[in-house]
């Protein structure tokens, strides 16, 4: 039956599962579809809002798919756009996305397994290990799992970018032992003193978890999370031939198909989850009833609690637990982000109330739409703590406004941006390597992204532009 629905859908009949929209939803679903909006707004100006299609397209992102939970069920899934330009598939809620480094299926399991006495959350992690062990270091400090969950273990080895489907992929132990694209995973800071995101330290869990359970990392998650929580559409291995019609290819930031329409990850834990938005809400809702305690068929309360701890810079284990700002605290969530090769997702719960979405996107582009789709989404639903911050736009002089609309280099980086004047007087970024969106002088020496908040701070000498700095330590100078 999967199969011949299938083909209905590629032959001409798009929206027969393009949409799960009950009827008390519709309306909502389209003033979502027509309420996206940025972060950062111009004093006396309106909010300006778009379509889904709108922002789609200014971000070059082909396919997005989204599903909204509320009350412990879900409420809607829609897919929009192609899971493939080339082919013009549309997107429907079961099309599979690469998910990226959304780690809370690999924490929820690792945690399931510490409470059936498998695993020690506080222990050496080489105690765990049989098959290759975490090479000795001299800091006076233990690797455990709270530590690699919350990424605070001091381990290497940042991010994957995985491999062509035409090349030779290494193992699990070959990765760790440093024979693929990447070095070997060892300890290069004290465990447990500072925060640095390690793909590489979820490799080490992911080994530690065969290795005590004898059993390999995509039947385990199968069996442990996947199958109890109902979610047929994931797992940490790419879909078979047979399934390769129902998955997204990943596009790059000009919305260009990714060779070989996505790449492989054999750093699973890390990096290799292919799922949809319905399947992460059913995990995220299995979370939200286990911190009430009213489910425990994947973890306990008592356990779900740990998870939702934070340890270090608002991680908590495989999950984000944003600090709420003051005065008063937003409704408070956890997170998880995924970014793989043509591929973006978020995935958002609120910790005191049973809501939340996930949208997947197979654009390189797909943080920006993802984050105005969500800021559409908390307007409808009343979701707090996300407002429009509304800032001054200042008028550069002649001079200055000439000499900054120019191309970019970011230094120690081959990326290269461009800066053009919109009609509204922002900047426009532009680039096939970074994140665009417009910028709004918000003073002399200051530029807002009017997605993300980010700020940049503009150098001058005289009227001439010497660089670009960012909080986060982006420096970028005019190519000469």
């Amino acid at each position: 039956m999967r199969r011949f629905v299938t083909v209905l859908i590629a032959v001409g009949f798009p929206l027969l599962l393009r949409a799960q929209v009950p009827a008390d939803q519709a309306a909502r679903v389209t003033r979502i579809e027509h309420n996206l909006h940025p972060a950062v707004a111009v004093i006396g100006r309106p909010v300006p809002t778009a379509t889904i299609q709108d922002r789609m397209t200014r971000y070059g992102v082909p396919g997005v798919s989204i599903a909204v939970f509320d009350s412990g069920r879900i409420v809607w899934a829609k897919g929009y756009g192609v899971a493939d330009a080339a082919k013009g598939t549309p997107v429907t809620p079961t099309t599979l996305f690469q998910a990226g480094s959304v780690a809370a299926p690999v924490s929820a399991a690792m945690l399931a397994l510490v409470e059936a006495g498998r695993l020690d959350l506080d222990a050496d992690i080489n105690t765990a290990l049989t098959s290759w062990q975490l090479p000795a270091h001299d800091f006076d400090s233990t690797v455990t799992l709270r530590r690699i969950a919350s990424h605070t273990a001091g381990l290497s080895v940042g991010s994957f970018g995985g491999y062509p489907r035409s090349e030779k992929v290494p193992t699990t132990l070959g990765v760790l032992r440093g024979e693929g694209s990447t070095p070997p995973v060892t300890v290069d800071m004290t465990p447990g003193t500072v925060w640095r995101y390690s793909g590489g330290g979820y490799l080490v869990m992911q080994q530690a978890m065969e290795d005590v359970t004898h059993t390999p990392f995509a039947a385990l998650m199968d069996s442990v999370v996947f199958r109890p929580l109902g979610m047929t559409n994931s797992s940490y291995l790419p879909p078979p031939e047979a399934r390769w019609g129902e998955a997204a290819s990943g596009h790059d930031f000009s919305g260009a198909v990714a060779p070989g329409g996505w790449r492989i990850y054999p750093e699973l834990a890390a990096a290799g989850l292919w799922s949809t938005p319905s399947d992460l809400a059913l995990l995220f809702i299995e979370i939200q009833n286990s911190l009430r305690g009213e489910s425990s068929r994947l973890l306990s309360q008592t356990t779900t609690e740990t998870m939702l701890t934070p340890v270090m810079n608002d991680f908590g284990l495989g999950v984000v637990i944003p600090h709420p700002a003051p005065p008063a605290p937003p409704m408070r969530i956890f997170r998880n982000t995924g970014a793989s090769a043509g591929y973006r997702v978020l995935a958002v719960g609120f910790l005191e109330h049973g809501a939340g979405a996930v949208i997947m996107t197979n654009g390189g582009g797909g943080f920006p739409l993802i984050n105005e789709i969500f800021r559409a989404l908390a307007t409808e639903y009343g979701w707090e703590g996300f407002p429009v911050n509304m800032v001054p736009l200042v008028t550069l002089s002649p001079a200055r406004r000439a000499s900054i609309a120019t191309t970019y280099t970011v230094e120690g980086t081959p990326a290269t941006f461009t800066l053009t004047w919109t009609d509204e007087g922002f900047l426009r970024l532009a680039s096939k390597e970074i994140l665009g969106g417009d910028l709004i002088p918000i003073a002399q020496t200051t530029l807002v992204d009017g997605d993300n908040e980010r700020v940049l701070r503009v150098d001058w000498d005289g009227d001439r532009v010497v660089r670009l700095v960012s909080r986060t330590g982006l420096v970028a100078v005019p190519r000469r």
